[in-house]
């Protein structure tokens, strides 16, 4: 295997970009299709520093750093790129509740409104506003997040990505292969973990 080697910052500056998507290159190639697959995985790593660390977060019982850190693997045999980024934040329930847009996934949300549910549904949301193309400034950029991050999956034929955040946990392998999991004890922060089938 080849890897690309753990990084971790308190921003997303554009030098450490840059040397992670060098990495990525070195590690499984530089082919247009597979580049328009870094990009999706540096999302993950907006998220962690626009999202993950909210100003009013409530206190939390350990001690957290503002950072994210991210690694990656590449298995040649297989063509198969893992990546996985993490943060120690808020978690994706809790920064969800902020958003303008929250009553919207709400009503695409599973009746328990379980913190599993949650990330299902505005994973639902994101992807029913790329796919009507509606204007929306919650949701430009960053703001898609959630679907962002997704919809590699779905693009690449046996690609998977799992979210743990909060006490839920949410795997996608297309566009309604969801599967939800709830766990008794909260996580801390979120862990995003692609497994992309490259092509």
């Amino acid at each position: 295997q080849r890897f690309v080697r753990f990084k971790s910052d308190l921003e997303v500056d554009p030098d450490v970009v840059e040397e992670l998507l060098t990495a990525m290159r070195e590690a499984a190639g530089q082919d247009p299709e597979t580049e328009l697959s870094y990009c999706a995985l540096i999302e993950g790593l907006g998220n962690a520093q626009e999202h993950a660390y909210p100003e009013d977060r409530p206190p939390q019982v350990f001690a957290n750093l503002p950072r994210w850190w991210a690694a990656g693997a590449y298995d040649p045999e297989k063509n198969q790129f893992e990546f996985v980024v993490y943060d120690q934040g808020a978690g994706i329930p809790m920064t969800l509740r902020t958003k303008s847009f929250f009553p919207s996934v709400l009503r695409l949300c599973a009746p328990a409104r379980s913190d599993a549910d949650l990330i299902a549904a505005a994973i639902r949301y994101g992807r029913s506003r790329h796919v009507r193309g509606k204007s929306n400034p919650e949701i430009k950029g960053r703001g898609n997040g959630l679907w962002t991050i997704c919809k590699l999956v779905p693009e690449l034929s046996g690609s998977v990505v799992r979210i743990l955040s909060g006490c839920g946990e949410v795997t996608v392998r297309g566009h309604k292969d969801i599967t939800k999991t709830l766990h008794k004890t909260p996580f801390c922060g979120t862990l995003l973990h692609w497994k992309l089938q490259l092509p």
